[in-house]
């Protein structure tokens, strides 16, 4: 009975969403308000869980970033010294978080529901 429930979760549009948006907000608040490294891991796994498909994962990463960074750079940024001189390091932040970030949950994501469809055959 908690396996049917739990396909739903997958399945519901409405969830699906909710974890779209959910995703930005969470991630802007670890980022903004820790530097440690395990309120990331967490928030990677739960997420990996939750997302139905690729599809969601790059829906919240766009998401993600075409709200936080607007946020960062004109409401959090101008109060920290020295915020004019990240803008050389976007490219490395952005190729860290492709490699680091997106292309694991990329892969996490696509092998569970490789798994899970191996399993029901």
């Amino acid at each position: 009975m908690w396996e049917g429930e739990f396909i739903n979760l997958y399945k519901s549009r409405l969830v699906q969403i909710f974890l779209v948006v959910l995703y930005a907000a969470v991630w802007f608040g670890i980022l903004d308000g820790h530097d440690v490294l395990s309120p990331w891991i967490a928030a990677l796994l739960l997420f990996c869980v939750l997302w139905a498909n690729v599809r969601y994962v790059l829906l919240s990463t766009v998401i993600m970033v075409a709200t936080a960074i607007p946020i960062w750079w004109f409401v959090i940024a101008p109060h920290q010294a020295g915020y004019t001189d990240i803008l050389g390091w976007y490219p490395l932040i952005i190729i860290n978080f492709m490699i680091f970030i997106l292309l694991p949950e990329i892969l996490f994501v696509w092998m569970r529901n490789f798994f899970i469809e191996k399993l029901r055959t």
